[in-house]
């Protein structure tokens, strides 16, 4: 549910390229040198812009050219930010086989609806190496050899919710590559429920609704991403 990575098939090798700040809400774009790439916020139909004439463009509301100086290095250049990347996956996966049961950890997202760059959740136990033939579960690809841990995440509450989280009842198997950090700082927050009704389903070390504060918050937003 919530992988460290997407489903989509990237290139072995890349070539990294000059980042362009504001692409989001760049709409315009424009070759204006042989390295530069000119852009500004919105496009414009105007006669002297469907004449290429972009200097003489009196269009103040498409917003101001904006330049960028573009650089290219080849795929073989990066081989150092690839080892990067794999010292981190494996760091994480020693962190996930080191966790302990009722443990809390915090796993990166992707793709989160929110924003948000990690969620919660409380460990089952430690990440355990799976064997067998390649397969997919739940968006999670098993490989022989991989490391797996088993968890119930704690959902933000409510969704939007930057420091309030209410524990899930299902248990998810996740890429022990995707644990970012264990021990994360929770203070319990969650209504004491009697010692009737289904309490005993949820039993756990840590409480069913827990907050954090700035600090814990700000030091795993800092933590880098694979």
């Amino acid at each position: 549910m919530y992988s460290a990575y997407s489903a989509v098939k990237r290139p072995a090798l890349r070539p990294v390229v000059t980042d362009l700040p504001g692409i989001r809400s760049a709409f315009c774009f424009r070759v204006a040198g042989e390295t530069t790439l000119a852009y500004r916020e919105l496009s414009c139909r105007c006669s002297k812009c469907l004449a290429r004439l972009w200097n003489e463009c009196k269009n103040e509301d498409a917003g101001e050219w904006k330049r960028v100086d573009m650089t290219l290095k080849a795929a073989s250049q990066v081989s150092k930010t690839r080892g990067l990347r794999t010292t981190m996956s494996m760091s994480r996966v020693k962190l996930a086989k080191a966790a302990q049961p009722g443990e809390c950890i915090a796993m990166e997202s992707a793709d989160d609806e929110e924003g948000f760059r990690w969620w919660l959740a409380k460990a089952e136990g430690p990440a355990v190496q799976y064997t067998g033939r390649k397969k997919t579960e739940n968006g999670v690809t098993f490989v022989d050899g991989g490391y797996y841990i088993s968890l119930r995440y704690y959902e933000r509450f409510p969704p939007s919710s930057p420091d309030t989280f209410k524990l899930s009842a299902k248990v998810w198997t996740e890429n022990a590559e995707g644990l970012i950090s264990r021990q994360v700082a929770v203070s319990d927050a969650s209504v004491r429920r009697s010692a009737r009704g289904n309490a005993s389903s949820l039993a756990s070390p840590l409480p069913l609704i827990v907050t954090m504060d700035d600090a814990e918050r700000t030091r795993l937003d800092d933590l880098p991403t694979l």
